[in-house]
């Protein structure tokens, strides 16, 4: 089984997930004596109980499909089936805990999250797969190219991704809480303003900040939407976002190439504004978004 671990989050219902996990008999005696249970909430000791009891039966659920009970639904008719009130649950628990620790005393809740982390991380983290990658965060911050990737290709897919029917189950909500969701608004938000800015005037020049696989770029050209070359500026600290941005690019045409020239600036955008010898990669432009 698997035990889930920290969540933060807002107020708001299903938000974000950035949960750590241990294996069961890693929970011994002496990792909880080291976080000091007797000053931990008892509200909070148990929801996280409840929270761990409950995702090890939702695992176990989804273990016994895998291992032959499924004859009955093709997978993802399993997945819909169980998903309302398996959602519902979860959303309900990640309220719960996050107002206990909003009541807590400031200086008690790192020892909080910790619990809550030795007792939960197994079955959140180690076994989702979004999910690990943005607790351990590999290219350094929770929101890298790979995860909007990961969160795009989800919504566009009509698939259920990952290598067990527990692990898709819970990439599927992580992927359609409304952090998530706003990630794609966010693409089209973004794709109706560079849009309007291309149509309202010639020559245009554009700078994406934070410019991560820039897809609603890619999404745009690919649309046939722009008619006349852009000259666009990229400004990411990550030199992966540019490798996977320019692996783009050397799949299109020739023609679709020339219509968006990009120029990239490896560099965090704090930096960019306060390094006076770059003020000329600043501006002026005509369209600039984060």
């Amino acid at each position: 089984g698997v035990k889930l671990v920290w969540s933060k989050r807002t107020s708001s219902s299903r938000l974000g997930l950035a949960v750590v996990f241990r294996h069961p008999d890693q929970l011994d005696e002496g990792l909880l004596r080291s976080t000091n249970q007797e000053k931990i909430d008892t509200r909070f000791v148990a929801e996280t109980k409840r929270m761990r009891d409950m995702m090890q039966e939702i695992k176990r659920t989804c273990d016994e499909y895998d291992e032959g009970g499924g004859t009955k639904y093709l997978p993802s008719e399993f997945i819909e089936k169980i998903k309302r009130e398996t959602f519902a649950s979860m959303d309900l628990h990640y309220q719960t805990i996050w107002t206990i620790y909003n009541q807590l005393p400031l200086e008690s809740r790192k020892l909080h999250e910790k619990y809550y982390q030795l007792m939960l991380r197994d079955l959140v983290v180690e076994q989702v797969e979004i999910n690990r990658h943005i607790y351990e965060k590999p290219l350094g911050h929770p929101g890298d190219f790979m995860v909007m990737n990961y969160i795009y290709n989800y919504q566009n897919s009509g698939k259920y991704l990952g290598r067990s029917t527990y692990e898709r189950l819970n990439n599927h909500y992580t992927c359609t809480i409304p952090i998530s969701k706003s990630n794609i608004e966010r693409k089209q938000f973004i794709k109706d303003a560079i849009l309007e800015t291309i149509t309202s005037k010639d020559e245009v020049t554009i700078m994406s900040v934070g410019a991560g696989p820039m897809r609603e770029l890619f999404e745009l050209l690919e649309e046939g939407r722009i008619k006349a070359p852009i000259s666009v500026t990229a400004v990411d600290f990550d030199q992966k976002a540019f490798d996977y941005i320019h692996g783009m690019l050397d799949k299109l045409t020739t023609n679709q190439q020339r219509l968006i020239p990009i120029r990239n600036i490896q560099m965090n955008a704090v930096e960019l504004i306060r390094n006076r010898t770059r003020s000329h990669d600043i501006g002026p432009y005509d369209l600039i978004y984060a």
